[in-house]
Formats: structure tokens, C-alpha cells, sequence
């Protein structure tokens, strides 16, 4: 596009600061690199929350009053698109209808699952569930209390799922969505999402001048400590090795100190909580990234970022990382909780080290072709112009 456009960014701040915010920072800083000027409209929830739990449930299906403050701000700043970037929990998909009603282009980022399943992990009782994909009110997630383990919580989120879907919010007031991957589209074309209106476009990251040439030749593994990443799987996994390469596991949470009572003699090195520059440079110098993530990960970053280092990853088979990791050429992958089949692939990867090496340019090269800052702005200006045409004298 060649004139600056002025873009509303919608966000539901979440109660920790997570992946999606990053991604929203990059995004603000790229598009303001470019000449473009970015209004952020944002909504605390742990600010809503701590006024009255009952006051934010209701807002979660309709926040009138966060519809009514976006009405206003598009009066006032004349925005020719608005991107929503997380909706839930307090925020409310209402406010789509507050901008298709003021005529604004609307694109919306699903930066999780939320839209589908009302935990956004697609994951019950410790294993993949899809029982909610397909159906417009998610009667399953009620039944199984799949929001926090609440039922009244699970009731609210379902309800405002179903309520949008049969107001035709989704399908009438967004203009363009935009999934981290084709898996993530997939499952929402099969819910009643126009697949017309998904674009998919992945995450990006920022790349060191040159590669990395994993000089220590460990494995590491970055992430929370929880056992939907696989954690657990992981150290089971370094168990079974006869004579295992130095495992490096930078993350912290609640099965840190479990962990590290199991892990005496494994030649496993738990180092906590690292920066962003202290990860890079990890990355750098590992032969091997290890995702051993047991959920479906709408758009993770680690993967993408262990590419733009140059270093391969080995993870697990769950939904998108099948289709992010291609096989022989930037990683592998092994089946989903199974820590025998981890170290088999392990294995067979350090018997062969010539063979890791070989997949670093592969990696790096995919990075260069998919997930670099000038390729996601490419992405995104196209699904805005396609969104924007449907809205002649949006920001006019």
C-alpha cells in the first residue's frame, strides 16, 4: 500500500503477559516502521475482574461499555482498519458489531484456539480433545468444565461463542480472520468460520545477522514448566538414553522443583528463566531445539525462532507442528508423549551428527522464506487491502 494507514489495534490484555503480546509488539513496531500509525484500544482483564466477577461474566458475551469507547475513538481518529487481536475474555466478540457498525474493515488474529475451544488448548485430561470443533455452542466444554474448571465460567464462554454464531458476528462482522496455520483453519472452516474470510498468515520473528552453527551441540529445550509442553515426556525420554547429550531446559514453573529432584546424573542442566538475547543465543550455539509440546499450539514462537538461528527442531507430531517441521530437512518428529520413541529419534539424530548439520541451512532457509519480518508485512498489507475493499470510505 502506498499511503500510511491508520489502524486500530483491539487487545484483551491477559492476566499474564504471554506470546500474543509479543506478537502485537513486534506488529506495532513493523508497521510503524513502515510509515503506519497504530491506536491501541485495550482492556485489562484482571482490571475488569477485580471490580466484580459477575460484571465481567456479562461482559464476556456483550461489553457495551468497551463497544461504546471503540464507537467513539472511530469517530474520533477515523481509523481505515481495525485489527482485534484477542476478543476474550472481557473484551467480548461485540466488538466486531461496534466496527462493521461504523463501517470499519475488521480483521481479527486468532493468536489461540478460543474461538473453537473454550480452554484454547483443544486438550482435556491430559490429552488432545476435539470434541468442541464442528459445533457452534460447545456444549461439551459445559459438560467438562473446560474453562478453569468452572462451570459457571465454562456456561459464559460457551454462550457467547454460541450467541455470536447465531447473531452472525463471525460470519458478518469480520472481514478477514487471520489463522497462524492451515491446521488452525481447517478447524475453523469445520466449525462454521467462512473459509473465504481465512487468511493464513504465521508468525514472524527477528533474525540474527547470521546463523547460528551450534558450536556446544547440546539439545534445549525452551518453555514453561507445565505438562502440556511435555516436560514430563522430555525427562522420561533422557532416562532411556544409554549415553545422552547435555539436555539444556531454560524455562521455569510449577514442576521445576519436581524436576529437578529426577534429573541427578542425566546430564540435564536446568538454567530458569532467560531473557530474549540469553534464548538467541542458546539457539545459536544448540545442535537440536526439542518441542515436545503435548497441546494444539496456535502459533508457537520458539519453532520459528529456533529456524531463524539456523538450528533444526525435533518435536512432537500435534497438529501444526506436522506442518511446520518438515521432516528430514528442518527437524523431525516423533509421536506425541511417547518418550521411547523420543530417544529413538534422538538417537538415531546424534549417530549421525553430519546429518544435524546439514538441516541448519535447510532451517535458516525456511525461516528466509516464511517467517521474516518482510514476508509477514507482505501478508498482512494483502489481507488489508482484501478486508479494506469491502469498506470504500473506511478512515476517509
Amino acid at each position: 500500500m502506498a499511503a500510511p494507514l491508520r489502524i486500530l489495534q483491539i487487545h484483551n490484555v491477559q492476566s499474564s503477559y504471554g506470546g500474543a503480546d509479543v506478537v502485537i509488539e513486534r506488529e506495532t513496531r513493523l508497521l510503524e516502521s513502515h510509515g503506519h500509525s497504530v491506536v491501541p484500544f485495550l482492556v485489562d482483564t484482571k482490571a475488569e475482574l477485580a471490580s466484580s466477577r459477575l460484571a465481567a461474566g456479562m461482559k464476556a458475551i456483550w461489553n457495551r461499555d468497551a463497544c461504546k469507547r471503540i464507537r467513539r475513538l472511530i469517530d474520533e481518529v477515523q481509523p481505515h482498519i481495525a485489527h482485534v487481536h484477542t476478543p476474550f475474555p472481557v473484551l467480548s466478540p461485540a466488538v466486531f458489531r461496534a466496527t462493521h457498525g461504523r463501517n470499519i474493515a475488521t480483521v481479527e488474529t486468532l493468536h489461540s484456539h478460543r474461538m473453537i475451544c473454550v480452554n484454547a488448548l483443544f486438550q482435556r485430561d491430559g490429552k488432545v480433545c476435539e470434541e468442541c470443533v464442528g459445533h457452534k455452542f460447545p456444549t461439551s466444554a459445559i459438560r467438562h468444565r473446560c474453562y478453569h474448571g468452572s462451570l459457571i465460567g465454562s456456561v459464559i464462554m460457551a454462550s457467547t461463542l454460541a450467541l455470536h454464531h447465531q447473531l452472525g458476528t463471525f460470519q458478518n462482522c469480520v472481514d478477514r480472520y487471520i489463522a497462524l496455520s492451515r491446521f488452525a483453519k481447517q478447524k475453523l472452516v469445520a466449525t462454521g468460520f467462512p473459509e473465504d474470510k481465512i487468511c493464513v498468515r504465521p508468525n514472524f520473528v527477528l533474525a540474527p545477522e547470521t546463523p547460528g552453527t551450534g558450536e556446544v551441540g547440546n539439545v534445549l529445550f525452551v518453555g514453561r514448566l507445565v505438562p502440556e509442553k511435555g516436560i514430563r515426556t522430555l525427562v522420561n525420554a533422557w532416562k532411556l538414553l544409554e549415553s545422552p547429550p547435555q539436555l539444556t531446559i531454560a524455562g521455569d514453573g510449577p514442576l521445576r522443583g519436581e524436576l529437578e529432584s529426577e534429573i541427578a546424573g542425566k546430564n540435564i542442566n536446568m538454567i530458569g528463566w532467560q531473557t530474549a538475547e540469553q534464548i538467541r543465543l542458546l539457539m545459536r550455539r544448540a545442535a537440536l531445539v526439542v518441542f515436545p509440546s503435548e497441546i494444539y499450539e496456535a502459533g508457537p514462537l520458539v519453532l520459528i525462532e529456533s529456524y531463524s538461528c539456523g538450528t533444526p527442531v525435533l518435536a512432537s507430531d500435534v497438529g501444526n507442528f506436522s506442518e511446520q517441521v518438515i521432516e528430514g530437512q528442518t527437524g523431525c518428529r516423533f509421536r506425541s508423549g511417547d518418550s521411547a520413541d523420543l530417544a529413538a529419534k534422538l538417537s538415531d539424530l546424534f549417530s549421525n551428527p553430519s546429518r544435524l548439520q546439514a538441516m541448519r541451512p535447510l532451517a535458516f532457509a525456511e525461516y528466509q522464506c516464511r517467517y521474516t519480518p518482510e514476508v509477514s508485512y507482505k501478508v498482512l498489507m494483502e489481507i488489508y487491502s482484501q478486508a479494506m475493499k469491502q469498506h470504500p470510505n473506511s478512515g476517509s
